[in-house]
């Protein structure tokens, strides 16, 4: 922060950062739920040492800087300091090969030959290389060691989160829009050169809130999951449990982000041709399918069942689910039954004979073929060498076509097939 702020990049209101600044500040910290209650959380704990909020500390900078949890690694540590400048490195220390618990130092150079440069506050310590602690050294008559566990830096540069969970078990935050943060974990008490520390992982996530809605996945158990809606207004939700669990991070009253038990749910529209995206179904589709808690391949209690029959998953990951309408259904209405381990949802689909849709080379959504497929390229129509079922795959159609030989070169030459009255989606080719 201090760095950022001598640069004249974020203010310094609250004084120049030191230690004794911001951990005054974080202890001081009260933010405002939505009754207008303070929400006092300057320092998380999940049962080890308190750990300072760090979407707190960013606010001491008048909430100027924005937050990244960099690539653990060297190179990672490398690049993420070439591009923002300083980085905050989380170690887990062994002394005498035991777990010793986390210490933190910052990344503030590279050398010439391409060790970061460190600032360590720990005088008993006092590395100034990184690698002293990748190597070992000796602090009276033990070892001590560090590896790289997480990394986080602070910068004008990136994004400001929207919401965060943390906890002391395995979890993970996922979406089906833009990803959030990966995991930053470290020993949860803090590495003294005297003593002993307890076993325990502090876990933190952030999301940025750009996609309406969010998964949370407890693998383990026992856990409690911690979640903050920054705001303002802020606001957090907890759940705690003794099995497994999954959560829909969401904001139901447009406002805060609150966790709640997952649920199946499909989108409003978001039943689409896998190719073309629009709303045109036919026997024999790949459909996409949007939404949340959606079923997984393989995963006990999921099913994809149209009019009663069993449909293959080819791709799901809880918020889109690929799979193909049976070739031998009729035209009309018919009810698509998805089950999952978060409930069941019906639909209703209305097919039409045909709906041709291109991917990029291979169609989707033609019927059998009695009636024939006509090609156009660039506005020239011609019966295609082949049309029939792609071999191997489930859904697919190849129609292989020629390329006239008059036919202008160009960027963005039209393709498109036509199968009696329905016409497929416009792909775009660039003929040299």
């Amino acid at each position: 922060i201090r760095f950022h702020q001598q640069r004249g990049s974020v203010p310094a209101d609250n004084g120049l950062a030191d230690t004794q600044l911001l951990n005054a500040y974080l202890r001081a910290f009260c933010a405002s739920d939505v009754a207008g209650a303070p929400l006092c959380d300057g320092y998380l704990d999940t049962g080890g040492e308190p750990q300072p909020n760090l979407f707190r500390a960013i606010d001491f900078a008048g909430g100027a800087l924005g937050i990244g949890f960099v690539e653990p690694t060297l190179a990672g540590l490398r690049e993420a300091f070439a591009a923002n400048g300083p980085v905050i490195a989380a170690l887990s220390l062994s002394r005498d090969g035991q777990p010793a618990g986390a210490h933190f130092v910052t990344v503030t150079g590279l050398t010439a030959e391409g060790d970061l440069v460190i600032s360590d506050p720990q005088p008993r310590f006092g590395a100034t290389r990184m690698n002293s602690y990748s190597n070992g050294f000796p602090l009276g008559s033990n070892l001590w060691r560090g590896t790289l566990a997480a990394a986080i830096q602070l910068s004008p540069r990136l994004n400001a989160p929207a919401f965060h969970a943390y906890s002391g078990s395995a979890f993970e935050l996922a979406s089906p829009a833009q990803p959030c943060s990966r995991v930053a974990a470290w020993p949860a008490s803090f590495a003294h050169p005297g003593s002993a520390a307890p076993a325990g992982q502090f876990r933190v996530q952030f999301c940025d809130g750009s996609a309406p809605a969010y998964q949370a996945v407890v693998p383990e158990a026992p856990y409690l999951l911690t979640l903050t809606s920054l705001g303002p207004p802020a606001s957090r939700t907890a759940s705690s449990g003794a099995v497994p669990a999954a959560f829909r991070v969401a904001r139901p009253s447009g406002e805060n982000w609150v966790l709640s038990p997952e649920q199946i749910q499909v989108n409003a529209g978001a039943i689409v041709n896998a190719a073309s995206f629009d709303g045109r179904l036919a026997p024999g589709t790949i459909v996409s399918i949007f939404g949340n808690g959606l079923p997984l391949a393989g995963q006990a209690g999921s099913s994809v069942r149209f009019e009663g029959q069993t449909l293959p998953v080819l791709f799901s990951n809880g918020f889109q689910l690929n799979t193909v309408l049976p070739a031998g259904a009729g035209a009309g209405l018919g009810s698509l039954t998805l089950e999952s381990a978060f409930g069941a949802a019906q639909l209703r689909l209305d097919l039409a004979e045909r709906a041709p849709a291109i991917f990029v080379l291979e169609g989707n959504g033609l019927s059998v073929v009695e009636n024939p497929v006509v090609v156009s390229i660039g506005g020239v129509e011609q019966t295609p060498l082949f049309a029939g079922l792609a071999p191997g795959f489930i859904g697919l159609y190849q129609v292989n076509a020629q390329i006239p030989q008059n036919l202008v070169p160009g960027m963005a030459v039209g393709l498109q097939l036509r199968q009696g009255e329905a016409v497929s989606n416009l792909a775009v080719l660039t003929i040299r």
